[in-house]
């Protein structure tokens, strides 16, 4: 008879979903604060061509991820399922068996990492010139960094199978910080690309080795036992694991391929203006999967439970948050993209519509994190991820006709990137989730799309008209841009915001102005 866990057994994660999203979100914010202040750096520092050489580095070794075969995504689903059923042997036994494979992932990725520097390397080694050796030497590094964090990578999922993403984006936060921390004390001293890679590699190995004693914190009835290790498990895991893999090759493909392919053919200071641009989008996508992240085991642990209600209730629910916070962030971003460009990077990033192409491929994968989320829990994501695939594959195939055959530049770049996820991830994955979970296609486009539109359609338009009136009539421009906000955020809390929240934020300005009226009271 199976081993039992009686205190978890009604623990699926969602009475801790707001707190887990605060975390997970406030742990990333740290590394996006990170990401703004060290590009500028390495730039003003170093050049735009050594910038153009980091983005190039990490292109590569972004490759290595494809070792797992999706199987440590697997973890955080089966650790939900197991605990949901009480299952601790078949807890070890699953937790067991992915340890001892990504130990050898980790080992394979070492190699890959010392074969790439000395022997991949200098096939660019015409656009990459006297920084071919700075090149080696940090990408060994990062080689070094994403080998060990592979064989340790299962004690992450396992804390966040558990639903403790409090623990695990706090150790995230930690690292975030002091990598920033490090990479410009670094720079500051006038050290190289070599040695930001060095700081990167020690303090997120160390942050892996924290999640390891984190891990039988949160887990103490989990054994970790390589004679546990089976292969009926392994195969059973590997099948969910490939149709996760594939929209991670999906990604490479369209976004590492696209950054070999603009070091091909236009250069490593093209790729630091594109890769700019892009990265902000990466952080609204990077928020997003992290959102999507702890729906997972949520939805694992109720199909476990068969609780079809709450799963209609979870694909309604999550699309449209991501959809209503992320809709004023991306206009925003599409309207004033290239003020904000030059402020943060300085004009010789600026590429004028470059970010408003961006953000329409991105608003339609944002809005389908939390919908694959849910569609991995059940493990019904594998026909979805071959869209994907196909997808990504015809973008590549555009990228390399457009800068191979017609010479575009980089707008022409974005469109071919954007246009294939806009068709997946806009249409494809929303209708194929509605008809697996039962929801009405009705419904979920007026709850994930047309309803958050008209709530910041007034934000949308006043910003685009005060935009182009600012420095003509910039008292009359913010006036109108305020206007437009403030209706929005009436609509919002109209419309959007649940009917208890928006009692308790009520309640809250009510007793504020009754304190400011008897303070001011004479």
């Amino acid at each position: 008879m199976a081993s039992t866990i009686p205190s978890l057994s009604t623990n699926d994660g969602r009475e801790h979903f707001g707190r887990n999203v605060a975390f997970a979100w406030g742990g990333y914010m740290v590394n996006v604060v990170a990401g703004f202040i060290v590009p500028r750096l390495i730039s003003d520092h170093l050049g735009q061509t050594t910038l153009g050489i980091w983005d190039f580095s990490w292109s590569l070794v972004a490759y290595f991820g494809l070792l797992e075969i999706g199987l440590g995504d697997s973890i955080s689903r089966y650790v939900a399922g197991h605990r949901a059923r009480n299952d601790v042997e078949g807890l070890n036994r699953s937790v067991s068996t992915i340890a001892l494979f990504q130990r050898s992932v980790g080992w394979l990725a070492l190699v890959l990492a010392v074969v790439s520097a000395w022997w991949l390397l200098p096939i660019f080694g015409l656009r990459l010139g006297d920084e071919l050796g700075t090149a080696r030497l940090v990408l060994l590094y990062q080689g070094i960094e994403i080998a060990v964090i592979l064989s340790l990578s299962v004690y992450a999922s396992v804390i966040a199978g558990c639903h403790r993403w409090d623990l695990q984006n706090s150790v995230t936060a930690i690292a975030n910080g002091l990598v920033a921390l490090g990479m410009i004390g670094v720079l500051l001293l006038g050290k190289g690309l070599p040695s930001l890679a060095l700081v990167h590699c020690v303090i997120m190995i160390g942050s892996a080795l924290a999640r390891k004693r984190l891990m039988k914190r949160v887990c103490p009835e989990l054994v970790i036992d390589r004679r546990l290790a089976s292969w009926p498990t392994f195969v059973e895991q590997a099948s969910y694991g490939i149709k996760s893999l594939v929209p991670s090759v999906a990604n490479l493909l369209s976004n590492q391929a696209l950054s070999l392919l603009i070091v091909v053919f236009i250069g490593p200071a093209s790729l630091a203006i594109f890769s700019r641009s892009r990265s902000l989008m990466t952080t609204m996508r990077s928020l997003a999967a992290r959102f999507g992240m702890i729906v997972v085991p949520i939805a694992s642990g109720l199909q476990a439970r068969n609780d079809r209600a709450a799963l209609r209730e979870t694909l309604l629910t999550t699309p449209s948050i991501i959809s209503s916070l992320a809709l004023p962030v991306l206009i925003v971003l599409g309207l004033l993209g290239n003020h904000l460009m030059g402020i943060w990077m300085g004009q010789a990033y600026i590429q004028p519509c470059l970010l408003a192409i961006l953000t329409m491929g991105t608003y339609a994968t944002l809005v389908q994190e939390p919908v694959w989320s849910v569609l991995c829990g059940m493990n019904c994501h594998g026909q979805t991820a071959l869209a994907k695939l196909i997808a990504a594959g015809a973008s590549m195939i555009l990228l390399t006709i457009g800068l191979w055959g017609f010479h575009w530049g980089l707008r022409g770049a974005a469109v071919c990137f954007v246009l294939p996820q806009v068709i997946v991830d806009g249409f494809v994955t929303s209708w194929y989730a509605c008809c697996i979970v039962g929801v009405s296609k009705r419904r979920y486009i007026w709850c994930t799309f047309l309803r958050p539109l008209l709530c910041v359609a007034p934000f949308a338009a006043t910003l685009a008209v005060g935009a182009e009136l600012l420095e003509a009539y910039p008292l009359s421009a913010m006036a109108m841009i305020a206007a437009g906000s403030l209706i929005s955020s009436i609509f919002y809390l109209r419309w959007l915001v649940p009917p208890l929240m928006r009692k308790n934020l009520t309640n809250a300005l009510r007793i504020i102005m009754l304190n400011l009226s008897v303070r001011t009271c004479p």
